[in-house]
């Protein structure tokens, strides 16, 4: 069922992979519910689905460190008076 909805909308951002939404919600569904691998058989039909994969789990990863810890070092260092000189 909800690779069934992720199918449904397709609405990306420009340059994201279609597939995307499905592997990040294939992610999800392995890491928090705890399914068995076998539920990524319901999309081999996808291209690139082990890239797509890798490219969901660094998202969900990174999300979540984010999420733990905050923007703080993102933000000093997107400000220009914290740059280093070259």
């Amino acid at each position: 069922m909800l690779f069934a909805a992720a199918r449904r909308h397709r609405l990306l951002a420009a340059g994201t992979p279609a597939g995307l939404p499905l592997a990040v919600v294939a992610v999800d569904t392995l890491m928090w519910h705890r399914a068995s691998p076998e539920v990524l058989g319901y999309l081999s039909g996808e291209p690139e689905l082990r890239q797509l994969l890798a490219h969901a789990l660094v998202y969900r990863l990174v999300t979540e460190v984010v999420r733990h810890t905050g923007t703080a070092g993102v933000d000093a260092a997107a400000r220009p008076h914290s740059r280093s000189p070259i």
